[in-house]
């Protein structure tokens, strides 16, 4: 399956907090037709790459993506009003009027489109916050249910000037490259698909919290994340040292960029980018606080949480798709050579030890 029509199927699902189910029986089929094994944990992420949660322990590679994305949950429905509680990040302040979509979580029901009726926002907060939404249409409110649930009414896979324009690309883009790996059943390599993310790592800590990883296995994170000086859309996937919160691995972090360095040498037209990503958070901080050695790996991202860069307004985010082929291509890099990569720090000390011999007697003067 090409990298293209994987991104197409697994960014066309609808998903939020708490419902990624769409996604995760998108990534399941996929991994079953292509005779993967894959396994559940108790809160229901999914890993690929290993048959039952025990194997775990051969891991010494894992690349976490996560598989819901900013959205609402429906929690009444009245005569001509349905209530709804957006979970994660959003254009907060010119939510008004905005179209958005409902789905169903029990049944195959057609999704309803509906507006943003009412939006009170005055603070973040990780519970939620309550909006009003108006179905376009009176017959179809009858049809939504409690538990329900919708996100922005943008288009899940377009591709235009070659970006690739969606609803979602944090992180269902993520998902599309860990996806891409675990196809190519590389040994002792996995990729794991959480849930919860926008409400801060509820499902990867759930998983961390099982104490099933090696704690030397390395970890990379795969998000789409906002764009910044230095990660620009278009030059390439961003090799992420750090987040928000987070400084990641310096040894992990030579060691990838130099393979990257490396592959660059021999393929001219391939690019990346290094930062450190302060635009947001990612699961790499939550790894690293379970002691675990982590990177990231991003793709720079426009319209970040469906806010308009310029306007503020809710929009699709957009990635460009060669960020993402060259996302590809790190990845396979790094579960091909990611034993190697130690000799970069082995071979800088030398380096430095060379150089310090060489003056060190004129420390004495």
């Amino acid at each position: 399956m090409t990298l293209t029509a994987l991104a197409k199927k697994i960014l066309s699902e609808p998903t939020a907090p708490f419902r990624e189910h769409f996604v995760l029986s998108a990534i399941e089929a996929v991994l079953a037709q292509n005779h993967i094994p894959y396994c559940y944990d108790e809160t229901g992420n999914l890993v690929a790459g290993v048959r039952r949660l025990r194997d775990l322990s051969k891991a010494q590679l894992l690349f976490a993506a996560h598989t819901d994305h900013p959205g609402f949950h429906v929690t009444k429905v009245t005569n001509s009003v349905v209530h709804a509680k957006w979970l994660g990040g959003a254009p907060f302040k010119k939510m008004s009027l905005a179209p958005v979509v409902i789905h169903s979580s029990a049944s195959s029901r057609k999704p309803v489109k509906a507006k943003i009726a009412r939006f009170a926002f005055t603070k973040y907060s990780r519970e939620g916050i309550n909006i009003e939404l108006v179905p376009n249409s009176k017959t179809q409110l009858a049809a939504i249910r409690p538990g329900d649930f919708g996100h922005f009414d943008f288009p899940g896979y377009a591709l235009k000037d070659d970006l690739i324009i969606t609803k979602a690309a944090d992180d269902l883009a993520g998902c599309v490259l860990a996806l891409d790996v675990a196809l190519r059943k590389y040994k002792n390599v996995v990729s794991l698909f959480t849930r919860a993310e926008e409400v801060g790592f509820v499902g990867c800590w759930a998983f961390l919290k099982s104490n099933r990883l090696p704690k030397h296995c390395k970890i990379v994170s795969l998000e789409a994340s906002r764009f910044l000086p230095g990660a620009e859309v278009g030059k390439g996937p961003v090799i992420r040292i750090a987040d928000r919160n987070t400084i990641f691995d310096p040894e992990l972090c030579f060691g990838f960029w130099q393979l990257a360095e490396e592959h660059k040498k021999k393929k001219k037209k391939f690019c990346y980018q290094r930062r450190h990503m302060d635009g947001g958070s990612c699961e790499a901080t939550a790894f690293s606080l379970f002691g675990y050695k982590v990177i990231g790996l991003s793709l720079p991202l426009i319209n970040y949480h469906n806010e308009h860069d310029i306007t503020r307004k809710p929009a699709p985010e957009k990635i460009h798709v060669d960020d993402l082929k060259w996302g590809s291509q790190i990845c396979h890099l790094w579960c091909k050579e990611y034993q190697n990569a130690d000799r970069f720090s082995v071979l800088a000390k030398k380096g430095l030890e060379k150089n310090y011999q060489s003056f060190k007697p004129h420390l004495k003067s």
